[in-house]
């Protein structure tokens, strides 16, 4: 089992974080979407303000 993360994980970090304690870190990925080196959430619609690299 895997649990698959996007726009979350720039909207609710902690989200991520309570998952990695729950699931395992071998079991939690995050999906990133960039343009221009930053992160776009809610399909491709919001610039989130994160650089792709530090997310």
């Amino acid at each position: 089992m895997r649990v698959i993360f996007g726009s979350v994980a720039c909207d609710s970090p902690e989200t991520i974080d309570e998952a990695v304690r729950k699931f395992g870190p071998e079991r939690v990925v995050v999906g990133i979407d960039a343009r221009d080196g930053v992160v776009e959430t809610r399909g491709w619609t919001k610039p989130s303000g994160w650089k792709a690299v530090d997310l």
